[in-house]
């Protein structure tokens, strides 16, 4: 799907004469050079109207479909700063890995390196395009979640679900609790060969000290890992 900037840059190339709009209508010399232009525009440009129709067309069809990805990304727990950047995607290192895993056999998805090089937003990318059902959740976030009123429905849900986001892992302050909780929903993921993406800017070694030598083993052949390169895209603090 093209991008609204790129419909209108297209609409713009046709140098269809533009309608002078309300305040133009009640000039009635304003509406005659108009339309005169208009003509002239046609007659130059035989197939032009029939091009700027399919133009509004797509650009329409476009905007529907915004609509309706920006509703699915909110019921999928996309943070609004990942959703607007998904907007603009650029084709870096972490879209490409993401890409390669969508159309692999393989359950997870790991993206690392350092903070703002698109792994938030690859993931995201990634999460959007799988099929069935998905959801997105920080590291972090899970500790509230853990010890929330639906928290064990909540895990169960996350354990079974198609594809889970599991964005900047390492950065969470778990409890015991939490983190045993935590690691079983990855194990369980594990075991029934469920798509999950992981997210993180930790060394590789200090990663996989952290999701443990045994979960790491075990994921290591049923894994693509993409270490994202490139300066950060959000900007100076």
């Amino acid at each position: 799907m093209r991008t609204l900037a790129e419909i209108d840059a297209d609409i713009r190339r046709l140098n269809r004469p533009t309608h002078p709009g309300c305040a133009g209508a009640l000039d009635p010399a304003r509406i005659a050079a108009w339309r005169a232009e208009r003509d002239a525009w046609r007659a130059a440009n035989p197939t032009g109207e029939e091009r700027y129709a399919l133009l509004l067309e797509e650009r329409d069809a476009t905007e529907s479909e915004m609509v309706r990805r920006q509703a699915s990304r909110r019921d999928l727990g996309i943070p609004s700063r990942v959703t607007k950047a998904l907007l603009a995607l650029e084709l870096n290192d972490a879209v490409r890995g993401a890409r390669a895993w969508l159309t692999s056999e393989k359950h997870w998805l790991v993206l690392g390196g350092a903070v703002g090089t698109g792994k938030s937003v690859a993931a995201a990318h990634a999460l959007e395009l799988s099929p069935g059902r998905g959801a997105w959740v920080t590291s972090g976030g899970f500790a509230t979640l853990v010890g929330g009123f639906s928290g064990q429905a909540e895990c169960d849900r996350l354990k079974h679900i198609d594809t889970l986001v599991v964005d900047d892992f390492g950065t969470e302050h778990l409890s015991s609790f939490a983190e045993a909780v935590f690691f079983e929903v990855l194990a369980c993921r594990h075991e029934n060969e469920l798509r999950t993406v992981i997210t993180h800017n930790l060394d590789r070694k200090v990663f996989r000290q952290r999701i443990g030598s045994r979960l790491a083993d075990r994921i290591a052949n049923d894994c693509v890992y993409v270490e994202c390169a490139g300066v950060s895209r959000r900007g100076a603090a």
